[in-house]
């Protein structure tokens, strides 16, 4: 998949994602620090690329890019 591939198929997923990005934005008291154990149990479906397409969606949509990010880093064994 090139880059234009990949920024299409982002963009595709945002408006899918948006309801769950809002529900998360709208914890005020997360459980985990920047709400990283609720965006990886959104990402722990996904095959590593796909997990990383829509980890991209999700932080176009509003989401804590540090929590996406660190569910990546948790989800890869980092």
């Amino acid at each position: 998949m090139n880059a234009a591939q990949r920024n299409q198929a982002v963009t595709m997923l945002i408006e899918d994602v948006q309801p769950v990005v809002d529900s998360i934005n709208a914890d005020k008291m997360p459980t985990t620090r920047n709400a990283y154990g609720r965006y990886m149990a959104v990402l722990t479906p996904f095959n590593s690329q796909l997990r990383s397409i829509v980890a991209d969606a999700c932080i176009a949509a509003g989401a804590n890019a540090q929590g996406v990010t660190d569910a990546l880093r948790a989800l890869s064994g980092g």
